[in-house]
């Protein structure tokens, strides 16, 4: 993705998806953490996973709109 000739973006974009991809991982740990079985979690967590996506395009829509 092209974000422009400017590079400061660049490095808050790859963090933002660096929070994104080890988000789950780490709702995951929790959950085992707190005695959750890993696999009922992960059925229910991959399930739930439409949902969460679906926050981002609400937050974009609401970003573009103002």
């Amino acid at each position: 993705m092209h974000l422009g000739a400017d590079p400061a973006p660049t490095p808050v974009y790859d963090t933002a998806l660096f929070g994104l991809a080890w988000g789950a991982p780490a709702g995951f740990g929790h959950a085992v953490a707190a005695g959750v079985d890993p696999a009922d979690f992960a059925a229910v967590a991959t399930g739930h996973m439409p949902f969460v996506t679906s926050l981002m395009a609400g937050h974009r829509h609401r970003a573009v709109l103002g």
